[in-house]
């Protein structure tokens, strides 16, 4: 059986009728999103109204989170500053091409040899 896009709005419907209903609790509304949110056709039975599908299961979820969480407050922050890299030893690179190009080398260590 494929769901088609018609059924999926009967699912849409029921939400908005869930959402508005005076007789439930808020408690009982997320019950019943939750159970409505099972009851959904699985990806694989709706191969020409997948997207319907995925905007109504996320209408769902939004609505159980939205029931359950209070809204979270915004902070801003302040931006950091961002200096911007010298580029003087590319320059110098490119007057002295024959020049060492992996910068200064550390002497190395003599070893006494005995």
């Amino acid at each position: 059986m494929k769901a088609t896009v018609i059924e999926i709005l009967d699912v849409l419907d029921a939400i908005q009728c869930i959402k508005n209903s005076q007789l439930l609790s808020q408690d009982q509304r997320s019950i019943m999103l939750t159970e409505l949110l099972s009851e959904m056709p699985l990806e694989m039975f709706c191969h020409q109204s997948s997207g319907s599908r995925a905007i109504v299961a996320e209408l769902i979820e939004s609505e159980i989170n939205g029931r359950n969480q209070a809204p979270k407050a915004k902070s801003k922050s302040t931006p950091k500053a961002h200096t911007a890299p010298t580029k003087g030893s590319q320059k110098e690179l490119l007057l002295n091409s024959n020049g060492n190009a992996r910068g200064k080398r550390e002497k190395a260590a003599v070893v006494n040899q005995a």
